[in-house]
């Protein structure tokens, strides 16, 4: 059976109820209406004076309005004319991100995205973007992949590949704009074939694939009972103050959204059992019908999530003598997402200084020394220490956050094992008058550090003890079983030494 929800304008959600398995059973947490937390009313403004805390599209997308309360948003992503459409047969929902090509060209301007844009709150999940004409019906497709998904340059002929893989998990909403744009139908699909037959988020099976999914796209929609869709009932105009979202339509109008050419979409993911999953890119996309088999047309595809936060610490040497220096090797990695701002702070050395250039020495500091992770990359830097004797665990702790925005992921902790071994101390024990028999011997007693010792004496003698005959300085070096040491001298034939 189907049940037909009321969005904030009149906009009806079409939402099919369908049998899914086991993915019926998961235990859902308090269902969020989006529109509780963002305002999903046709609109970019914050109007709602009954609760300030709601957010809208100017919050998101621009400086000048109030403070957003995203923890993770993209902003105003703009999809320049004539860049980046899809083409070839292997571009479909359903068939998995390797076979999608992409190349540069037009497609009809009810299809052409300006911009995109995203952001999430808790659990709720909230896109958007405009097309440059509200010319005919039009429908979209939003893509939410845990994978950091990026465009590769081509090889050949046919366009250029996609690049990344699906995860089990990953979310397309499907959203209907027919009737000039007037109406709109959400689908909630699920990724479930990568492999097929494998777990799903939280480790629970994936739901069966839908009858028109190819086998690899399971409908969700049933859990998706708060989702929300709305267009604008009349044309929007973004601020000039908002310099960072630029629109303009098919006739050269700037910065007024005509009617219907605005569109958005709010989600509670809590509902659909993936609150506590993190989505590392997102793409918007036009599409020639609502059927998941639909011709992809225009699409823009940029970070959402930095799903995570990666580190590494190593020393070199691992062990050393007291005195001696070692270097650490400081690594900050984002191996996937939005770009961060990111933190180093060492347990005993105190805030890591990043330099310039990657791989010169770091600097420490008593208050935090931020820097610009970007997504896939790695900062290295190098830090010269020279500790007393101990056992050290020295560890970093790697923190980031969405840079521009806010929220991150988890804090990443790395640990270096550093031993400083104490060096002996050494000395050259013998009474010797200011004269003495034609013969003498001197004792070199070792104290401290790790027996045995190994001794070598000024003359080449390798003994801890030498007999001598002429006067003169003697010198001993005293080697330890880790190879610290420690020198003393003992002058012969005077009254005094």
């Amino acid at each position: 059976m189907t049940r037909l929800v009321k969005s904030p304008l009149g906009i009806v959600a079409l939402v099919a109820l369908v049998a899914m398995g086991s993915w019926a059973t998961i235990t859902l947490v308090r269902a969020v209406v989006p529109s509780s937390i963002f305002e999903i009313d046709g609109d970019i403004d914050q109007d709602d004076d009954s609760n300030p805390a709601t957010d809208d599209w100017l919050n998101n997308n621009c400086a000048n309005p109030d403070a957003s309360h995203a923890d993770t948003k993209t902003g105003a992503v703009p999809d320049p004319f004539g860049v980046s459409i899809y083409t070839g047969g292997g571009s479909k929902d359903a068939i998995d991100i390797p076979s999608w090509k992409y190349k540069n060209g037009a497609v009809p301007t009810k299809d052409e995205i300006v911009n995109s844009y995203a952001a999430r709150y808790g659990n709720v999940i909230v896109l958007g973007g405009e097309r440059e004409s509200n010319d005919g019906s039009s429908n979209i497709g939003a893509w939410f992949f845990q994978n950091p998904i990026t465009l590769g340059t081509a090889s050949g002929g046919g366009g250029a590949p996609f690049v990344g893989d699906h995860k089990n998990g990953d979310l397309l909403v499907l959203a209907e704009f027919t009737i000039g744009g007037t109406v709109s139908d959400i689908r909630v699909l699920m990724w479930v074939a990568s492999p097929l037959g494998g777990l799903c988020p939280n480790g629970l099976p994936c739901p069966a694939p839908a009858p028109d999914g190819n086998g690899k796209l399971a409908d969700i929609t049933a859990s998706a009972t708060d989702a929300e869709g709305a267009s604008n009932a009349s044309p929007v105009s973004i601020p000039g103050t908002c310099s960072e979202w630029q629109y303009e339509d098919n006739h050269g109008v700037q910065q007024i959204i005509n009617t219907n050419a605005f569109f958005e979409v709010g989600i509670d993911l809590g509902q659909l059992g993936l609150g506590n999953v993190c989505f590392a890119s997102f793409l918007l996309e036009t599409r020639s019908s609502h059927e998941i088999s639909a011709v992809l047309k225009d699409f823009s595809l940029t970070n959402f999530e930095a799903c995570e936060i990666d580190c590494a610490k190593s020393v070199a040497p691992a062990t050393i003598c007291e005195g001696s220096s070692a270097v650490y090797t400081i690594s900050a990695v984002n191996p996937a997402g939005a770009d961060l701002t990111a933190t180093v702070v060492d347990d005993i050395y105190g805030n890591i200084c990043m330099p310039a250039t990657d791989g010169d020495p770091c600097t420490t500091s008593g208050v935090a020394c931020p820097f610009l992770l970007e997504g896939n990359d790695t900062r290295t830097c190098k830090l010269t220490v020279t500790p007393g004797a101990g056992t050290y665990d020295n560890h970093i702790t790697v923190s980031g956050t969405v840079a521009g925005g806010s929220g991150g992921p988890d804090p990443k902790v790395c640990t270096a094992h550093l031993v400083v071994n104490p060096n002996p101390t050494v000395t050259i024990d013998s009474l010797l008058a200011c004269t003495f028999t034609p013969a003498f011997t001197l004792h070199s007693n070792p104290t401290g550090g790790t027996a045995p010792f190994i001794f070598l004496w000024n003359t080449g003698d390798t003994t801890q003890n030498i007999t001598k005959t002429a006067t003169g300085t003697y010198t001993v070096r005293a080697t330890d079983a880790n190879g610290c040491f420690d020198d003393a001298s003992r002058t012969v034939g005077y009254c005094s030494d």
